[in-house]
């Protein structure tokens, strides 16, 4: 499938392989001083009812997998600070389940966005991402290989996957790789979709059904 990498003025091209049944992802990377970029605080992974869990690997120098989706980027003040950000180890899966409680039919992505900042040189992103839909298991949707600088010792790095068109999903998980300063101080990752609303067929569908249902109903009251 086709992907494209698309280099900004203030950032650098991205370096990526991807597999994917869209048919073009668009991945783009930028790079920034601190404070160049910001997060969002109304995206689906910062919805009351999606869950983010560590299922493999740890949290280094005290961060947490929760700063993925706080919707604060510094925290404390500092791009020093390790506890403001999730720094995986090297292969730690992180992921995001959606409430599907809420949207028994999932999810329709259009873009995720992955910001790491740092004083420490660990701003370069390197990881797998996968999606599920509701009642599969997880498919591949592309591999992030890093940014071609790691943006001196300071500043940031922003990392967007658009164009995604991915309907009904209910999941999405993340392999996190060290970069060339060793773990990544990842400071958020936001998603951004709707809710999954049934196709007009399927309505169609089942209005025929509930009006077949009244129908048949009818008729036996009418024989009876």
């Amino acid at each position: 499938m086709k992907n494209l990498i698309t280099p900004l003025a203030a950032g650098a091209v991205l370096l990526l392989a991807a597999a994917s049944s869209n048919a073009a992802i668009i991945i783009t990377a930028q790079n920034g001083v601190t404070g160049t970029f910001g997060v969002s605080n109304i995206d689906l992974g910062q919805a009351a009812g999606t869950t983010l869990t560590l299922d493999s690997g740890a949290a280094a120098f005290g961060s947490s997998v929760g700063k993925l989706n706080d919707g604060d980027v510094y925290g404390l003040g500092a791009d020093v600070e390790t506890v403001a950000t999730l720094t995986p180890t090297d292969g730690s899966v992180a992921t995001y389940h959606f409430d599907l409680t809420a949207s028994p039919l999932g999810y329709d992505l259009t873009s995720i966005a992955s910001l790491t900042g740092s004083a420490q040189g660990r701003s370069q992103q390197v990881y797998d991402v996968e999606y599920s839909l509701v009642g599969a298991g997880f498919t591949p949707l592309a591999s992030v290989l890093g940014t071609l600088t790691d943006n001196g010792s300071v500043g940031e790095t922003q990392v967007t996957l658009s164009n995604l068109s991915l309907l009904n999903v209910s999941a999405i998980r993340f392999t996190f790789h060290n970069g060339v300063g060793g773990e990544s101080m990842f400071r958020e990752i936001d998603a951004f979709g709707t809710a999954a609303v049934p196709e007009p067929s399927s309505l169609l569908t089942a209005g025929m059904m509930a009006a077949g249902g009244v129908a048949a109903v009818m008729l036996r009251r009418k024989r009876a």
